[in-house]
């Protein structure tokens, strides 16, 4: 977290740390006008200034924002409004204290090695949960909106410190009314997390998202990346032609309906995966439940606490209580 000395000023708002840059814009620690409660700090994603004048930039963020807005869910950064200051484009969500899933990942290993079944079925079964919801959102005519995430993977997975998995950032999602489009031969999605329908740009559904998950399941029972070190489409080649690691070679101690599980989700036809978030869910938890597996939240937040302060590194998006006072002013 790089912070803005002397705090910069954004219409309303007082923008004290960057903590984060992609290829929309610029992602902000800031004050707001007005103190919501006890969380007196919000997160501004701006708009690059050399996007500016790109309407079809300025619509995905508008498209983003529209979307955000409409999702109230526990497991779904809050997002409390948008506009535009300068004519730069911005949306403003809720502060949130923790890392990102990627970096625990690699903060967990390096204390404990591979995270436990429980640990990494407990993450899925929450992110599931915040899909399910998304899914199933309709419109004001009631008609579903067929929302789907398109870029589920361990960066935009947050575990805060008091035990919560929210999933992040909409900027890519689809949804019936988007203005903004996908360019012809543009893949839009995370390297290494694309269902097979998305990164060959056939048509995208929920069961995308439910591959995307069945990838970041994986990777965090095995340990490693699924596809280490190949480009998005030939990983996905692989995995269709049967070459890409299978679960149960790479971690054979593993339990074969934990296994089964993830394979199906990893199906590469949609049609062969889970019907629904909902239906892989139950099945993680017919698991958990029958293996004694199952966490609860302050199990789950001790460990991810413990896991943490193995490794100053992973510490470092997470200010510290002094750092906090200070910026609240």
């Amino acid at each position: 977290m790089n912070a803005v000395a002397p705090p910069m000023r954004f219409g309303p708002f007082e923008l004290v740390a960057c903590v984060g840059r992609g290829g929309m814009g610029e992602v902000f620690l800031a004050r707001p006008p007005v103190r919501r409660g006890e969380r007196p700090l919000v997160v501004i994603k701006r708009m690059h200034p050399w996007l500016m004048g790109d309407p079809s930039s300025a619509q995905m963020l508008a498209d983003e924002s529209r979307i955000a807005q409409r999702l109230d869910h526990p497991n779904i950064v809050r997002t409390f409004g948008a506009g535009v200051v300068d004519g730069s484009p911005y949306i403003e969500m809720e502060y949130l204290e923790g890392v990102t899933l990627g970096h625990f990942v690699t903060s967990s290993q390096k204390r404990y090695g591979r995270i436990p079944p429980s640990v990494a079925l407990h993450v899925a079964a929450h992110v599931l949960d915040a899909l399910d919801y998304v899914h199933a959102r309709v419109g004001q005519d009631g008609q579903p909106l067929g929302l789907v995430h398109r870029d589920v993977c361990p960066q935009n997975v947050f575990l805060t410190l008091d035990g919560q998995i929210k999933l992040l950032d909409f900027g890519i999602a689809k949804a019936r009314g988007n203005v903004a489009q996908t360019e012809a031969g543009v893949v839009k999605g995370r390297a290494g997390y694309l269902s097979p329908e998305q990164a060959f740009e056939r048509e995208v559904t929920a069961r995308s998202d439910l591959f995307s998950v069945g990838v970041v399941l994986w990777e965090l029972l095995a340990g490693r990346r699924l596809y280490e070190g190949s480009s998005t489409a030939a990983s996905i080649v692989k995995l269709i032609s049967g070459v890409a690691p299978r679960l149960a070679l790479v971690a054979p101690e593993l339990d074969p309906e934990l296994v089964a599980i993830v394979d199906r989700a990893l199906a590469p036809e949609p049609a062969e995966r889970f019907s629904s978030a909902a239906s892989f869910r139950r099945s993680l938890d017919m698991h958990l439940s029958s293996r004694g597996l199952a966490l609860s939240r302050e199990r789950f937040r001790a460990f991810v606490e413990s896991a943490n302060a193995s490794t100053c590194g992973a510490l470092e998006t997470i200010p510290s209580l002094e750092t906090r006072r200070a910026l609240a002013g």
